[in-house]
């Protein structure tokens, strides 16, 4: 969240006006909406064409996978990632698109009730990836945007609830192809 908000500042300086977390819909590709959505992280219309600018780490911080329970029994194994590109690996459940589309929806706060922070963030994600069957089990991402970690938590919750008995989270397996588990 530092280089984000750093980032931001920087922005704001260069493009004015500019600011954070513009939601837009992306073409039909036959996903739910909700799938569909997603938050610039930074965004100008002082530019022809507009400016839309992501800000992104430079690599993932390395630490152990670490394994602990969660809820009635989901176990989870945290492998290292980066909260703009959090991917989910989860056993025990079936797509259950429309459960997932209506949790991302309230997270990436379509209808921006979200109390902007002093910087101006909404504290929402701002993307997900519609759920696919992989390996073992159902993958899909999500960019936690300026989302607090409740939105993690918040989502375990649910997947505990729907069934999951596994979830392994990290970064970097759709472009290493690594989803073995």
């Amino acid at each position: 969240m530092s280089r984000y908000v750093d980032a931001l500042a920087e922005y704001r300086r260069k493009y004015i006006p500019g600011g954070p977390e513009v939601l837009l819909q992306l073409g039909d590709n036959g996903a739910r909406e909700a799938f569909r959505l997603y938050r610039v992280d930074l965004a100008s219309g002082a530019t022809a064409p507009p400016n839309l600018t992501e800000v992104n780490l430079a690599s993932i911080p390395q630490f152990p996978p670490e394994r602990s329970s969660f809820g009635s029994g989901l176990e989870v194994v945290v492998e290292p990632f980066h909260w703009n590109g959090v991917e989910f690996l989860v056993e025990g459940i079936g797509l259950e698109e429309a459960v997932l589309a209506n949790w991302c929806k309230e997270w990436i706060d379509v209808d921006e009730t979200h109390e902007p922070d002093i910087h101006g963030l909404i504290g929402a994600i701002h993307s997900m990836t519609a759920p696919e069957h992989r390996d073992n089990g159902v993958f899909f991402s999500v960019d936690f945007g300026s989302a607090p970690v409740e939105a993690v938590t918040s989502l375990l919750h649910l997947l505990s609830s729907i069934g999951a008995q596994k979830v392994r989270i990290g970064s970097g397996w759709a472009v290493n192809g690594r989803g073995d588990g």
